[in-house]
């Protein structure tokens, strides 16, 4: 394996299922190295040669629970020399981002070092957060903003930084020069927001027309999952005027999604009509079947209760984040289980 410099970003729930697809489009990883990362940095990588790297380099875990996808590109001065790309992206302030790229890194070291050849330079790792939530970034960008250490102990001590992308802060029109990187940067832009303009949306179809029908496909069914009120009103009807030949899988995708809804909504009422009987300690019976409540406002009922609310409405949780709910203590759980029958995503369900 050649030497070389790993290039880490930040980013399951709707969030991630539409950026798994946007960062794997034909030059969208370049473009975001030329535009986005600092010009010194960038230009010492062809960017143009960013490309999905080997799988191997991610193991299973990480793959399923945290990254999407890995890019690699090689360097100016070494072709043999490649930096890494692994995308993610965040959706609300994650305080803890800092220990998750240090995860990252670890875990693509551990499965470098099983394929390694004696003597062989390890690769670096550089890293990049691209966020676009509702709240103003406040997280450092350096590891060692993190650690609390005598000024005397700093140069013995581990740190490194990140890029960071604020995808709400950047204008529409200098979002990105790639057509395709510039749609899905606009299409995460607005989810959740009210002040989005007709403009914007008809900027976002506009770049979409010629895409892939994969991307298209995901990134209408993204704005109809996270955008809301006159935004999903203005989405429907830009799409059908501007892409008029694809109306019949806009049809099939809205229909989908309806029918979705509704059983998730079957779904979520069952878990909580469960949870209720199981704090008042009472027999309820739901839609498909019967609960009945134990041990009356019991911390267990509750935690099994939320679980069965975030699998209801966000489909398969990931095992560390389930793991962080059943070490959460009991205000906590009281906090996530009202906010999860109303957030729109599992990040926003179990945010601090």
């Amino acid at each position: 394996m050649a030497d070389g410099v790993l290039v880490g970003t930040t980013v399951k729930c709707p969030h991630d299922r539409f950026y798994k697809v946007w960062i794997e489009q034909n030059g969208v990883a370049a473009a975001l190295l030329r535009e986005r990362l600092q010009p010194a940095v960038s230009q010492a990588l062809c960017v143009e040669t960013a490309r999905l790297a080997n799988p191997d380099l991610v193991d299973s875990d990480l793959e399923e629970s945290h990254t999407d996808s890995l890019i690699e590109v090689d360097t100016v001065l070494d072709r043999s020399i490649l930096a890494l790309v692994v995308p993610e992206h965040k959706s609300w302030v994650d305080h803890d981002v800092l220990f998750q790229l240090l995860e990252y890194q670890q875990r693509i070291y551990n499965r470098w070092l099983m394929q390694k050849d004696r003597g062989e330079m390890a690769p670096g790792i550089l890293t990049m957060v691209i966020y676009h939530g509702e709240d103003r970034w406040s997280v450092p960008t350096g590891f060692g903003d993190r650690v609390k250490a005598p000024a005397a102990l700093r140069p013995y001590l581990l740190d490194f930084r990140y890029h960071l992308v604020d995808i709400t802060r950047i204008p529409d029109d200098s979002m990105s020069a790639h057509r395709e990187a510039r749609a899905g940067m606009l299409v995460m832009k607005y989810s959740r927001r009210e002040d989005v303009k007709r403009e914007s949306i008809e900027m976002i179809f506009r770049d979409l027309r010629g895409s892939s029908q994969k991307f298209l496909d995901a990134a209408y069914k993204y704005m109809m999952c996270t955008y809301s009120g006159r935004a999903i009103e203005m989405v429907t009807e830009v799409a059908r005027t501007m892409i008029p030949e694809e109306e019949p899988m806009f049809r099939t995708i809205a229909d989908e999604l309806e029918a979705r809804g509704e059983a998730r909504g079957q779904a979520m009422g069952e878990a909580i009509g469960e949870a209720r009987g199981q704090a008042k300690g009472e027999a309820i019976g739901e839609a498909r079947g019967e609960a009945r409540g134990e041990a009356r406002g019991s911390f267990r009922a509750k935690v099994e209760s939320l679980m069965k609310i975030l699998v209801a409405r966000f489909g398969t949780i990931p095992g560390k984040v389930e793991q962080r709910v059943m070490q959460a203590g009991v205000g906590q759980i009281d906090i996530w289980f009202d906010r999860a029958i109303h957030a729109q995503s599992l990040d926003d369900a179990i945010s601090d």
